[in-house]
């Protein structure tokens, strides 16, 4: 009668662990999900003033009054897709924000589209 308990206890521990071993091996070959890049990943978008702009790059002035310089390549794109614009377009002075990847002398730059001057469309112009 012992021995009939014991290998009771002893098939129900092997069922046990076929059961647990299943679900570790279940678990380790479930497809782990792929790696997609968000279009928040990256660095923040930088804006400022133009300081100046050529075929090769351009250089703005942040808020702060630091000077970040970005190189043009041909896969910058210039613009929105509903208004589009031309590397030409871009005129010292005016501000744009800029998205990048990069950084320091590698920071190239992937989009530049014009932003409306400061000052424009203020809440204090409401006032008047």
């Amino acid at each position: 009668m012992k021995s009939v308990v014991k290998m009771g206890v002893v098939a129900a521990m092997v069922v046990g662990l076929i059961g647990c071993a299943s679900s570790v091996f279940a678990q380790d070959a479930q497809p782990t999900p792929a790696k997609v890049k968000s279009h928040h990943e990256g660095p923040p978008p930088a804006s400022g003033e133009i300081s100046s702009v050529d075929k090769d790059s351009i250089t703005i002035k942040d808020h702060k009054g630091v000077e970040l310089k970005f190189k043009i390549t041909e896969k910058t794109k210039f613009g929105t897709n509903k208004s589009p614009q031309k590397l030409e377009d871009l005129k010292q002075g005016e501000h744009v924000l800029v998205t990048y990847h990069g950084e320091g002398d590698a920071a190239e730059a992937l989009v530049i589209r014009e932003l409306p001057a400061h000052g424009h469309g203020h809440v204090n112009d409401l006032k008047k």
